[in-house]
Formats: structure tokens, C-alpha cells, sequence
């Protein structure tokens, strides 16, 4: 978000908001993505490699495909490698008919780059990718979504530009009604015209991104004004304008904008955003919507409906269902309490009149969670050594002396640390039975609720530390981001020190060799 000074001419606004009107109430539906639904099931992917050649040492390459399930909202990550005839092929486990997902081309040595595919549970994509270069490819594809070759490489363009273009102002000088008339009327449609000039899409490829982008902007800028107004206040350092700042929490009627966007079109459930604009919904003050825990599917749904039918526009529909799934799904992915016995059973009774898909998809990831923490038996919160910062690393590194140790700075809200210890895992549950030590350090950033759930998948020897503890260390060893690595030998020495996970393979002949 470097980019700005780099402001619309008056016209090019008023051909956005034309452009825009006509995307999104447009009926042209031959031009349209097909309509997606929850369904549990499978999307197939198989493809051609073409005039790859490798580098010197280079290994096989790896095709990867990355996107959010709607329901859980858990991030997806599924990789294969290309066989010996540059041929792959992938089962893509999705939670609706039809994703857009981002598909990546790496090796151990090199990443080649990303494209935006079309997966469709109903016909099967088949990708040719063909190298022009030592670096460079083009993808062109049949099946699936059939989305072109050149959206596939534009879309990430597009996105790329929306995310790039900064606009900030100074928030905690603006009412609610000021805040969201900024963020929705000119900062998005300025990101949005930014994002699209000069870059070539179809129609359909077009509407998904306007839809892509609302929503980013809904749940990371427009619908946190408390939040963010205070954080502008903060921001201006000794520029205050009065003291005592803390900004109002927007009542109800403040958010009847809402009913602009077609809350209940399952047009969203393509969007990579989707299930953390609902989150961000469900944890609005004003909207005052109860934890499910127990409840009664329909006693909960009602409260919910009295609170927000009048913002939304409507009082039934799948935005409703989508609610009290991610309701459910907070509970497995935040807390990682899996669902007693009532609520296994409130779901089935609520979803069983409308779509049973939802009740196999939460049943199973809640199966998974209590096979995960079944699984992860070495969970151990430990007690931070109370010693000057100096000595911090000598104390925590004496507990493991004649142990291989792996030490991961990371945070809850850290998506590639939550990444890197899903590819960790196989390595760890090897690696564990022969010795090696994994050690986890956080610190105050993440809610100390959040964490507590979080670690229940993760397992290891769990740290949480002050934030004077955790600068000092992010300093001492040169680390200017997260994940970052350490790798101990079995005297305490520090070999290894290193920020990004590096891939499983090199993790573990860091940590072999070692052992």
C-alpha cells in the first residue's frame, strides 16, 4: 500500500461509476460465473508442463493451489509435484461447486509466479502451461470455470494494484456517518480505478473482483471506524487535536448502508473475503448477535434477525444460514473447542431442511479438530523465565541442552506462521519421536484467548511473551518480520537463523543434520 499522488480525473470517476452500476445489475448472464452454491465435494485439476527446462540442482517442480473454504474459513494450501512426463493432476477438496483460486509454479530453488484459476466440481480444468523463458509462462486453460489465460495472469494485476494504492485520512477527526461515506464512496472507488485502468478483463472476471474488493474494504477499513479512528489518533504522534480521544462505537441505523450490497446473493461465496466479512459481522457491538454455544439453532437466528433484518434489507436467505455457520465455525477455528453433543445436534435439525452439505462440513471439521488435539499430546504451556533480557535466550536454551531445538516466532494473526506450521506438521510428528524440541514464542499482539485456542493444533513447548521480552529478541537476532527460525544443536549453539519458513524440505536437513 505504498502507491498514492496518484489521484482519478474527474471522468475517469464518473466512467467508474458507470462501469460499475453496469457489472454489478448488468443480466447479461452469458457473461456470468456460474452460480455457486455450498456443496461438499471434489474439483479435479490436471495439466502439461511445456518447455521447462530446470537450473542447475534444481529439483522437480511443484504446482500449488491456494483459496479460503466459505464455511470453516480455514485457509487452503494443496501441493503436487510434476512427474517425469511434465504431466500433474490434483483432487481439490472444496466446500462449494465452484472456487476462484490462486494456482502457483515453484520448485525448491525458484517461484515462478501466481495465476487466478476456475475450479467447478462439476468439469474437470485441464491447464496447459507453457514456459517462454527461464522465468516467464503462459497458462491457458479448458474446463473448470473457463476463465481465459489472460484473467487468470490479470486478475493477480488487478489485485495487486488495489492492494498497492494507499489512502489513509485522518479518521478520528470524522464522524461515523463521515467515516463511512469516505471509505465506501471515494477511497474504494479511487482503489478500484487504480486497480482496473489499462488492465483487460472480461465481464465476468470484472464483476468477481468488484465484489472481491467491497468486500476486503467492508471488513478491513469501512467496518472498523473505532477502531481505526483511534488508531489515526495514535498515528499523529504529538499532532493531537484533543485529548482524551476514544471514538464512539457507530449505533445500529449507522450501518443500514449495508443494504446496498445484495447481502443474500451467493455471488460472495466466491470471494476470498467472504467468511471474514461475516466474522466481522458477527462481532459488530452494535449488533449485539449472542455466542451460539447451546442455543437452539432458531431461537439464535431470531435474535439475530431483530437485531439486523432492517441494516441488511431482508430476513431470511443463505446470508442467515452463512451466519450461523461461521457462528459454528469461530468456535473449532478460534477457541478449538470441538461441538458438544446439543450442538452436533442443533445443526443437524437447522441445516436439515435446507442444505445437508453444511452439516457434513462442520461435522467433519470438527472430527478433525478433536483428532488434531487427540494427535497433538505434546502441547505444553510453558512458564517464561523471569530474568533480566540479557540472559533470556541462555535461560530458555538450558531447559533443551542435548536436544536438536527449532524455535518459531510467530502470531495468531500471522497468516504465513499459521501456513508454515500446517506444512511443518508431518516433519514435527516425525521428528518429535527422535528428540528434536519445537519451541514457540509469541507475544502480547496475540489475544491471549485466541492463542490459547490456536496452540491446541499446534502442540510443542509454548511460550507467551511481554512485549519488552519479545523486541529484545526480534533485535538481538536481526529479525525484522515473522515467521521467523532458530535452529539449536544439542549444546545450545545457534546454527541456523532465518525469517519465511524455507520449505519442508530444508527444514528438515537443517534440523537431520543436526540430530
Amino acid at each position: 500500500m505504498k502507491i498514492s499522488n496518484n489521484f482519478l480525473k474527474w471522468t475517469t470517476f464518473l466512467n467508474l461509476l458507470m462501469f460499475i452500476s453496469i457489472s454489478i445489475f448488468g443480466k447479461d448472464s452469458a457473461s456470468e460465473l456460474l452460480k455457486p452454491e455450498i456443496r461438499f465435494g471434489v474439483a479435479k485439476v490436471s495439466g502439461q508442463i511445456i518447455n521447462f527446462k530446470s537450473k542447475a540442482g534444481e529439483k522437480e517442480l511443484k504446482v500449488s493451489i491456494r483459496y479460503k473454504n466459505m464455511v470453516t474459513g480455514e485457509e487452503m494450501i494443496f501441493n503436487t509435484n510434476v512427474n517425469s512426463s511434465n504431466q500433474f493432476m490434483m483432487d481439490v477438496p472444496l466446500e462449494r461447486n465452484a472456487a476462484i483460486v490462486s494456482l502457483n509454479i515453484s520448485s525448491d530453488m525458484n517461484d515462478y509466479g501466481w495465476r487466478v484459476v476456475g475450479l467447478n466440481q462439476d468439469m474437470n480444468l485441464q491447464l496447459n502451461i507453457e514456459f517462454k523463458d527461464s522465468t516467464e509462462f503462459d497458462i491457458s486453460g479448458k474446463g473448470g470455470l473457463e476463465i481465459s489465460g489472460g484473467d487468470m495472469l490479470n486478475i493477480i494485476s488487478a489485485s495487486r494494484r488495489f492492494e498497492d494504492f494507499f489512502t489513509w485520512d485522518h479518521y478520528s477527526k470524522m464522524t461515523p456517518e463521515e467515516f463511512f461515506e469516505k471509505t465506501r464512496h471515494i477511497e474504494l472507488t479511487k482503489r478500484m480505478g487504480y486497480a482496473f485502468d489499462s488492465i483487460s478483463l472480461s465481464k465476468q472476471t470484472k464483476d468477481f473482483l468488484i465484489n472481491s474488493f467491497t468486500l476486503q474494504y467492508l471488513t478491513g477499513r469501512v467496518l472498523l471506524y473505532k477502531k481505526l479512528s483511534e488508531e489515526d489518533f495514535s498515528r499523529n504522534g504529538t499532532n493531537i487535536y484533543y485529548s482524551g480521544y476514544s471514538a464512539v462505537e457507530p449505533d445500529l441505523i449507522k450501518y443500514s448502508f449495508l443494504k446496498e450490497y445484495d447481502l443474500n446473493n451467493p455471488k460472495y461465496l466466491y470471494c476470498f473475503y467472504y467468511s471474514d466479512f461475516l466474522r466481522q459481522i458477527l462481532s459488530i457491538p452494535a449488533f449485539k448477535i449472542p455466542i451460539i454455544g447451546d442455543n437452539d439453532v432458531d431461537d439464535w437466528i431470531k435474535v439475530v434477525k431483530t437485531s439486523i433484518k432492517d441494516v441488511v434489507g431482508f430476513d431470511s436467505g443463505l446470508f442467515y444460514d452463512m451466519l450461523v455457520a461461521k457462528a459454528y465455525s469461530m468456535q473449532l477455528d478460534e477457541n478449538h473447542s470441538p461441538f458438544t453433543e446439543n450442538q452436533v445436534e442443533n445443526i443437524k435439525k437447522y441445516f436439515s431442511t435446507k442444505n445437508v452439505d453444511f452439516i457434513k462440513i462442520l461435522l467433519k471439521s470438527n472430527n478433525d479438530l478433536k483428532s488434531l488435539i487427540e494427535h497433538n499430546n505434546d502441547l505444553k504451556i510453558c512458564e517464561v523465565p523471569i530474568v533480566k533480557k540479557e540472559v533470556f535466550v541462555d535461560s530458555l536454551l538450558s531447559r533443551y541442552k542435548g536436544h536438536v531445538v527449532l524455535v518459531d516466532f510467530w502470531a495468531t494473526w500471522c497468516a504465513p506462521c499459521i501456513d508454515g506450521h500446517k506444512l511443518l506438521k508431518p516433519l514435527k510428528d516425525d521428528l518429535k519421536d527422535k528428540g528434536v524440541k519445537f519451541l514457540y514464542l509469541t507475544n502480547e499482539t496475540s489475544p491471549k484467548g485466541l492463542w490459547e485456542g490456536k496452540i491446541k493444533e499446534i502442540g510443542g513447548d509454548q511460550y507467551y511473551l511481554s512485549k519488552d521480552y519479545w523486541e529484545y529478541l526480534l533485535e538481538m537476532f536481526g529479525f525484522n518480520g515473522i515467521p521467523s527460525y532458530l535452529v539449536i544443536d544439542k549444546e545450545g549453539i545457534i546454527k541456523q537463523k532465518f525469517t519465511g519458513f524455507p520449505g519442508v524440505d530444508k527444514m528438515r536437513k537443517m534440523l537431520e543434520e543436526l540430530n
